[in-house]
């Protein structure tokens, strides 16, 4: 188990982010979420993080796999601010089905 105190800011970021991706997955909303929207809805939850580092954490998730970037489907909603959505693997990396990423807060390691 990990030791909270060790614990990055950005890896506790993009553990919060891909919670939020799943959490958009309902019948009644896409999945895809802005940058702007992701950053307001994990700093309504009690964050305080910069859209800097929401943009620099969610470019460490694309770049591993675990979320999908608007382009790669060919959807864009807004040229001025990316919009992204969970991937399988994040969902994976979610539900311990695949090993922990050092880059990303894990109970498991």
């Amino acid at each position: 188990m990990s030791d909270p105190s060790r614990v990055s800011r950005q890896e506790q970021l993009r553990l919060e982010i891909l919670w939020a991706m799943r959490a958009s997955r309902t019948p009644q909303y896409s999945g895809w979420l802005s940058v702007k929207g992701l950053r307001a809805a994990l700093n309504q939850g009690g964050g305080d993080y910069t859209l800097t580092e929401v943009c620099e954490a969610c470019d460490y998730l694309a770049s591993a796999g675990y979320i999908e970037d608007e382009s790669v489907r060919g959807v864009h909603f807004d040229a001025s601010q990316p919009s992204y959505k969970i991937a399988a693997q994040g969902l994976l990396l979610l539900d311990h089905k695949i090993p922990p990423d050092p880059g990303i807060e894990d109970s498991r390691k």
